[in-house]
């Protein structure tokens, strides 16, 4: 379960929500496990030409009971098979026609897991889906948290006159707020996404060497993720100290310094980590430079432990870069899970706040454990080098507790 239940049945409580409803797919897998890729990419204008490009319906309902509903289209209901969630309001097809079988023969997805059975709760539409899971469940009355950013103004309204006895708030900023802490399930897929990554790329750099593309590093890279079940997100890096590239056809040089940043993306959840390619013998002042790069992260990674604030740490690396006379570049850090970036964001206090219709509190959020946040060290171009540094850490009491053995202390060197 990638929920972490008991956090967010806490942030419920606090802020009187009853119900939470989810409407984007990566917060509705987060309630639920669900996720399918039609849900990501498919626009209501491809089904229905003059439509508009909202994303096809699908929606979550978590109550503070800890109870999970989904409401998904018919033809993606097949990819909750094995989902612990056993509540599925389908929509998509003629209720009343389905309502007249009299059985459907159920299907074996797996040796180990139940027979998979097609749910009974049929309706013609996501919202008329979506209301009566309110019905079944008395909560026609509830107080709702909604993530309305990832709906239309239509479907809102829709469901607000479905539900005219609820009290209904916005509560996109909540579930990016509950999302901050791992369950352990998501911290155990940030773990393998980040061990996947960081061996290809290793692995891939390799290949470098004077004159080489480094699209056919890239190339080796994407093959070795497929190998153990991950899925390309990035890999970036830079050329001769000039900014930062991944489609272009660039050539190694001679004596190469470059920023490497790469990803993957395993069982959906994002890695992203970097380091520094040095080809040839590094020479004193990019060794200077990297050992800058190694004190920014690991010293910052000490303070990651409850209560310290984001912009503090920030602070704290934005002080060694400038202790060693390294101007305008920019350390900082962020989490990371479903999104590429969850918060909170290691950046200066920028005196904005982070709010809803359910909470609201300062941008600059104090750290929690079990948070996975990573540190980030890039100077994009001294001369014609650029260096990086990035690190994904568990925050718990003692401090930042790095999620692999990379080695820091140096830059990537071959030849």
């Amino acid at each position: 379960m990638l929920l972490n239940r008991l956090r967010a049945m806490e942030w419920m409580q606090r802020c009187e929500v009853d119900v939470m409803i989810a409407s984007s797919p990566v917060n509705v897998q987060y309630l639920t496990d669900f996720q399918l890729w039609v849900t990501n990419v498919f626009r209501r204008y491809m089904v229905s030409p003059g439509d508009s490009d909202a994303r096809l319906p699908l929606y979550a309902v978590l109550t503070s009971q800890g109870e999970t509903s989904l409401v998904v289209h018919q033809e993606c209901e097949l990819n909750a098979a094995d989902l612990w969630v056993k509540q599925r309001y389908v929509y998509g097809a003629d209720a009343e026609e389905d309502a007249t079988m009299d059985t459907w023969s159920p299907i074996q997805v797996a040796e180990s897991s139940e027979a998979f059975q097609r749910s009974w709760n049929r309706y013609n539409t996501a919202n008329e889906a979506l209301a009566n899971v309110f019905r079944d469940n008395d909560l026609g009355s509830a107080r709702i948290g909604i993530e309305a950013s990832g709906m239309t103004g239509e479907d809102l309204e829709a469901i607000k006159d479905a539900l005219p006895n609820a009290q209904i708030r916005d509560s996109s900023t909540l579930f990016r707020l509950i999302r901050m802490v791992k369950s352990a399930e998501e911290q155990k897929r940030l773990k393998a996404a980040a061990s996947i990554a960081e061996t290809a790329a290793l692995e891939s750099l390799k290949l470098a060497q004077p004159h080489r593309s480094f699209q056919e590093i890239i190339q080796s890279y994407r093959e070795q993720l497929a190998r153990d079940g991950a899925d390309l997100d990035h890999f970036a890096f830079s050329a001769q100290g000039t900014g930062m590239a991944t489609e272009i056809d660039y050539r190694l040089s001679e004596r190469e310094v470059s920023l490497i940043d790469f990803g993957c993306v395993y069982k959906n959840y994002y890695s992203d980590a970097g380091l520094t390619l040095v080809l040839g013998e590094p020479d004193q002042r990019t060794r200077d430079i990297y050992r800058t790069l190694n004190e920014c992260v690991t010293s910052a990674a000490e303070l990651l432990r409850p209560g310290m604030l984001a912009a503090d740490v920030q602070a704290h690396m934005a002080n060694v870069f400038a202790s060693a006379e390294i101007k305008n570049e920019f350390p900082h850090g962020h989490g990371l899970g479903l999104d590429v970036r969850d918060y909170p964001i290691l950046v200066p206090d920028n005196g904005r706040r982070i709010k809803d219709e359910c909470v609201d509190l300062p941008a600059n959020l104090p750290l929690e454990e079990g948070m996975l946040l990573n540190l980030e060290a890039p100077v994009l171009g001294i001369g014609n080098r650029a260096f990086q540094l990035e690190q994904t850490y568990l925050v718990t009491p003692t401090g930042g507790e790095p999620i692999t053995n990379r080695d820091l202390a140096n830059p990537f060197v071959v030849g």
